[in-house]
């Protein structure tokens, strides 16, 4: 059999007919055809014409070439493409090695990357300060954790599912992420990881596939994702039809350089106790947690004032004036409290029976303001160091877990006086401060709210989880995967929005409170917002933005112009 090319030499006219048809089918079926033809005496003629099947890059490049050449609209192109076609664009992807699969988790945070195994981020600081990249793998990880992200290729947690909150740090870092292996057992004093019959020991190099959960012995080759012209062009055309800001999750100057690079237009979630953890600064927000003495505490909550100043204004100075939400600390304690501080017995009169619900957030604000108001003064004073330099730093402020709108109102009165403590002279000019939408009763009571807060930022994440009793932590790698499997429930509701009960609650929230300040500012912070079929429902709710991780940022540009095309598209009747 000969190459098709061959063909424009030896038969001409031919060629030129089989070009010709292949351009009126593809200007037939409005698509990228394949087709069998005869040929005889230079004649061409289809003998099965079908769309064609192509991989995702190559499809992709297909419809640009069909614009290009007039066959569709920027629009058309737009709704030919699928966002998981886009996702797989830009994702890596993992060869298989010959050894197969160590074994199989969920896949948290997209992306692959092979180094070798470590069991805590001080032996990765070890490995990596040779050079050598690593592998963490972990009961369920720490915020310290994240402290050696320069040298990991990748994190397997045992525990934990899509959601959880080190997973939701690692999609933030692109860090590739398996967690919730529920048949692997870590045996720290041998040093080995058992999964199934096979052992993985200390320094051995395994792959991580984050995309698909899929953990394999030895390197692996990784594909990289790749954002081609045609591709950033075609995303380009979605931003056309697109009413909703895309903005992004970042907690580094590194996240929000990234971010900008990928077409954010803003930082819609800072989170303090991450732009610690990612900056060193764990153990010092540790010790504010440990104290029981006040002056103790208040010299502790000083330190990281001190911290977050310089971290925050790398931040501000990397996003060059564009909005940054900075959302004040909201950890459950036990989660940064341990016996290795030393002042004083940490866990004494904090340990919780139910923290995910216990004293976080504006609750910690309020009982115990020394660490408040050493946020805030962070905020005003990394403001002000940007500004100094002749530079504009739009710099909010978002008040997490509040249930009640005396507690918001609370918060901004620390947050006005703070601001106005920290200003020369006293000439304060505070920040907008807004309220996150995570506690039913504040998203079924939102009208008093609206009266106070400068804007809304809607928390997903908890919202689904308060909203339907479930454990993010607990029910992906409990019964959560089974429901899924047997069709109890279509999906999982922290990676697709329940629309009928957590919908449900935010179409009445949002509606309530634009009845309330037709103008208030609506946004939404976590994992639907980079998910397709979420962002579909989103749309149609009238929110001024979505916030999603910084590499998930051209995937939610693409589904969220999409959905907006496929709306106006939609006949009313």
């Amino acid at each position: 059999m000969e190459p098709l090319s061959l063909l424009a030499a030896r038969h001409h006219d031919a060629w030129e007919q089989l070009a010709e048809l292949a351009n009126r089918l593809e200007r037939e079926r409005r698509a990228p055809v394949e087709f069998e033809f005869e040929l005889t005496k230079d004649r061409a003629w289809p003998t099965r014409v079908r769309n064609a099947r192509m991989q995702p890059l190559a499809y992709v490049a297909a419809i640009h070439d069909l614009v290009r050449i007039g066959v569709m609209s920027p629009g058309e192109a737009v709704l030919a493409v699928t966002p998981e076609q886009v996702r797989a664009c830009l994702s890596p992807t993992v060869v298989p090695t010959a050894e197969g699969l160590l074994g199989v988790g969920l896949g948290v945070s997209p992306g692959a990357g092979s180094g070798r195994v470590v069991f805590s981020a001080d032996e990765a600081g070890l490995v990596g300060a040779s050079g050598g990249r690593c592998v963490l793998v972990v009961g369920d990880p720490q915020p310290d954790d994240f402290g050696a992200r320069r040298y990991l290729a990748g994190v397997v947690a045992l525990r934990g599912g899509a959601t959880s909150h080190a997973a939701v740090v690692a999609k933030g870092l692109g860090l590739p992420m398996i967690a919730g292996f529920r048949d692997a057992v870590l045996d720290y004093a041998s040093e080995v990881l058992r999964i199934g019959g096979r052992a993985v020991s200390r320094l051995d190099v395994v792959t991580v596939d984050g995309s698909r959960g899929h953990l394999y012995p030895a390197s692996a080759t990784v594909t990289d994702g790749s954002m081609t012209p045609a591709l950033a062009e075609l995303i380009g055309w979605a931003d056309q039809s697109r009413m909703i800001q895309v903005h992004a999750n970042a907690d580094s100057g590194e996240d929000v350089r990234t971010a900008k690079e990928l077409g954010a237009s803003g930082v819609g979630l800072c989170r303090l106790e991450h732009v610690l953890a990612v900056g060193g600064g764990t153990a010092q927000l540790r010790r504010v947690f440990a104290q029981r003495d006040p002056a103790a505490r208040a010299r502790a909550a000083e330190d990281v004032t001190w911290l977050l100043t310089t971290l925050l204004t790398d931040i501000l100075l990397a996003a060059d004036g564009v909005p940054v939400t900075v959302r004040l600390v909201d950890v459950p304690r036990h989660e940064f409290v341990d016996g290795s501080v030393g002042e004083t017995d940490p866990t004494a009169g904090i340990a919780e029976v139910n923290p995910m619900m216990g004293t976080r957030g504006v609750r910690d604000f309020l009982v115990n303001t020394d660490l408040g108001v050493a946020q805030v003064a962070a905020i005003a004073r990394s403001r002000r160091a940007v500004t100094e330099q002749g530079l504009h730093a739009d710099v909010r402020i978002l008040v997490p877990m509040a249930g009640f709108s005396e507690e918001f109102r609370r918060t901004r009165q620390v947050v006005e006086c703070v601001f106005e403590r920290e200003a020369p002279g006293g000439r304060a000019s505070p920040p907008a401060v807004g309220c996150m939408i995570e506690v039913p009763r504040i998203a079924l009571n939102v009208t008093g709210l609206a009266a106070h807060a400068d804007f809304l930022s809607i928390g997903s994440n908890d919202l689904t989880q308060f909203t339907l009793a479930l454990s993010r932590d607990d029910a992906e790698v409990g019964f959560l995967g089974s429901y899924v499997r047997d069709q109890v429930l279509a999906a999982d509701p922290f990676e697709c929005l329940d629309r009928e009960g957590v919908g449900r609650l935010l179409r009445i929230c949002i509606g309530e409170a634009r009845d309330r300040r037709p103008d208030l500012p609506i946004g939404l912070c976590g994992e639907h917002a980079a998910d397709p079929t979420s962002v579909e429902y989103l749309v149609s709710l009238g929110l001024d933005y979505l916030s999603c991780s910084p590499r998930q940022v051209p995937l939610a540009r693409f589904s969220a112009g999409r959905a907006t095309l496929m709306r106006s598209t939609v006949s009313p009747g």
